[in-house]
């Protein structure tokens, strides 16, 4: 295998043993956009994923290629959202990804090296049906002010109980929301949603994981540690930028190790932009990874923070339809909005980005939601955040605002309906207990 590695100033194809691109622009930067459940911790590993982006590329030239990559690879997955062109192919290299951006004539390729499974074995659709709807839960975190080893003001945990009776979970929270009281807590209401016996294990179909971030992964590496052997974890999906452009959490490199040494089978997907696939009843469509935020032209900056290579994407289940914008900030808005139009974030739930910090005037103008899901406390938003919730109250209306501080909010999803429980806030400051 050819031995890569990150170079600002490329002037020459770097890909050994796939066609060359020959048509548009070759940009510059020769991107290292991460590895996958590989320990990254700061140097280019082995298993690093790279990227050549062409600018200047004529729709009919890159369906040349496709042509071209076809001929010699297994095509493993196609898609097209809105003109946007997405591929797949098996190569002897590894997975090697083809993304084409009309808005912006843009190229982008990228050959990936990890363990990556075959998206078309990733996802299911058939399965046995025990539950008549989907839950949908965004689950209750102690949000205060940012007091490093007492509280935090970020942090998100968000919960998909499906017809199947597994569990997708998307992100965790910051330790200092990761109390043992809590994380017991958490553990008994898994097992409520899936009426599942103390005896019995609960099936993790998916842990997606939206960025590198500690307030995003340490809940769930704690979740592992203690009740890891209680619970089969089968997916794990995540995009995160190589950890010399961007430093990883601490708590990303411990959850890898646990996944591995618990899991040793769990199956993972590098997620893109682009991608699409069924867990049981629930549609994923990932619209953006961090490959989006590379630059598209040779004076621009690449990396600027992590919460803006954030992974967005919606999730259908039961015909209601939410979208997850994690960490998004306001750049990263305005390439979306160039990607998509404002179509694609019509939802009935919609994820404020960055726990109600980050302001997305537009996308929450396009969204319509019925309701959003804030992931930050009532009392923070109105002290210190302000200017966002006055936009929130005067698109979505006070009422339609769901914290993540005040309750656990438990919404069954049914034939394109839903009904929201609320059950008590249990968080505390931090207890100091280990992650």
């Amino acid at each position: 295998m050819a031995k890569y590695i990150q170079n600002l100033d490329c002037s020459k194809w770097m890909f050994d043993n796939i066609p060359e691109f020959r048509k548009g622009k070759m940009m510059k930067e020769f991107a290292d956009v991460g590895c996958g459940l590989e320990l990254d911790m700061g140097s280019p590993t082995e298993k690093d994923s790279y990227m050549h982006s062409f600018l200047s590329v004529e729709k009919e030239d890159f369906a040349e290629y496709i042509k071209t990559l076809e001929s010699k690879f297994e095509k493993s997955f196609e898609n097209e959202i809105e003109g946007n062109l997405f591929y797949r192919f098996v190569t002897p290299e590894g997975n090697f990804s083809t993304v084409y951006r009309p808005k912006y004539k843009l190229a982008r390729l990228v050959l990936d090296r990890c363990k990556n499974t075959d998206i078309r074995q990733f996802g299911y659709s058939e399965y046995d049906e025990i539950n008549d709807n989907t839950i949908l839960s965004q689950y209750s975190l102690h949000y205060s002010h940012m007091i490093r080893w007492y509280s935090t003001d970020c942090g998100m945990n968000y919960i998909y109980r499906l017809r199947d009776n597994s569990i997708i979970i998307i992100d965790g929270g910051e330790i200092e929301q990761a109390t043992d009281k809590v994380i017991k807590e958490y553990w008994e209401y898994l097992r409520r949603l899936t009426n599942t016996k103390e005896s019995e294990k609960i099936t993790i179909s998916l842990w997606i994981c939206t960025h590198a971030h500690n307030d995003h992964t340490d809940f769930f590496a704690k979740l592992i540690r203690v009740y890891g052997d209680k619970f089969n974890l089968e997916r794990v999906a995540f995009s995160f930028t190589a950890n010399m452009n961007m430093q990883h959490s601490p708590s990303v490199a411990i959850a890898k190790q646990r996944i591995t040494a618990l899991y040793p089978d769990v199956k993972y997907l590098k997620i893109r932009a682009g991608d699409e696939f069924d867990i049981a009843n629930a549609k994923i469509t990932i619209l953006g990874v961090n490959e989006d935020i590379v630059a598209i032209g040779d004076d621009e900056r690449t990396f600027c923070w992590m919460n803006d290579a954030s992974s967005v994407f919606r999730i259908e289940a039961d015909g209601v339809s939410a979208v997850f914008l994690a960490d998004a900030g306001d750049s990263y808005e305005r390439i979306l909005l160039d990607y998509y139009s404002p179509d694609i974030f019509r939802c009935n739930f919609l994820q404020i980005a960055h726990h109600g910090i980050n302001y997305l005037p537009y996308i929450y103008a396009a969204a319509k939601a019925d309701k959003v899901l804030l992931p930050q406390a009532r009392l923070n938003m109105i002290t210190r955040f302000q200017d966002v919730i006055e936009d929130l109250y005067k698109n979505f209306g006070e009422k339609n605002i769901i914290y993540a501080y005040d309750v656990t909010s438990t919404i069954k999803l049914k034939g394109g309906d839903y009904s929201i429980t609320a059950l008590p806030h249990s968080g505390t400051v931090y207890d100091g207990s280990e992650l």
